[in-house]
């Protein structure tokens, strides 16, 4: 009969035997079934980017006619025409509102020659046709641009003002502090509704704004010089 030493040398060998074997065994399952999952999320392809994004350039109709970033542009009063182009990645409303040197504000975009209607893709040109220019003090141009993939509730109290005074009494309007308070506080309850990380990407032709959930807001400016004699 094998010593007490000798049984409990075999058992031990047996049982890591079992040990070995059932470590091959299921940790084969394991990885099969990982496996398969690694595949299963191959199948699913990636994640879709759901953010927004607005790339703003401004041409020079009067000068160059190269598309440049709107961080680098810099006109002359009086002898400078442009149009400010917009180019998003989803189809959307776009709202734009323009501050002036002398403290004026308004709501330029949606009027009455273009409803504010961005297609994904597609460059939106303000003005809609030709170019505009800028008569009044050397200073900056201070803009604030809203794509939303809804109609903003927000702007809509102040898209119907502007429309109403757009033929007569714009000049009193924009000069009104009411006004700039309505702007500013519709603004602020757009910003609460932007989700996650808001980015700017500069480049030399234009300007790239981005930000999580269904609305963003791009701010830039047009700076302008007084013309030499």
């Amino acid at each position: 009969m094998p010593s007490l030493a000798s049984r409990i040398l075999l058992m031990v060998i047996a049982m890591v035997t079992i040990a070995v074997l059932a470590y091959l065994y299921f940790g084969g399952k394991i990885s099969s079934v990982e496996g398969e999952g690694e595949r299963e999320g191959e199948r699913e392809g990636p994640v879709e980017d759901t953010s927004l994004t607005l790339s703003v350039s401004v041409l020079d109709t009067f000068g160059t006619l190269e598309p440049k970033s709107t961080g680098e542009f810099v006109g002359i009063t009086g002898e400078t025409e442009v149009q400010l182009l917009f180019t998003a990645n989803r189809d959307g409303f776009l709202y734009l509102i323009e501050e002036t040197p002398e403290n004026e504000i308004a709501l330029v975009l949606p009027g009455p020659m273009s409803p504010g209607r961005i297609k994904a893709g597609e460059v939106f040109r303000m003005p809609p046709t030709g170019s505009t220019g800028y008569e009044g003090p050397p200073g900056k141009l201070k803009y604030r641009a809203i794509l939303s993939l809804e109609m903003p509730a927000e702007l809509e109290p102040i898209k119907v003002r502007f429309s109403a005074k757009f033929d007569d009494g714009m000049d009193e309007l924009v000069k009104n502090p009411e006004v700039r308070g309505e702007i500013d506080g519709a603004l602020s309850k757009i910003e609460s509704r932007i989700i996650g990380k808001r980015e700017t990407i500069p480049s030399e032709r234009d300007t790239l704004y981005r930000a999580g959930g269904d609305v963003l807001i791009a701010t830039f400016g047009l700076e302008y010089k007084r013309a030499q004699q």
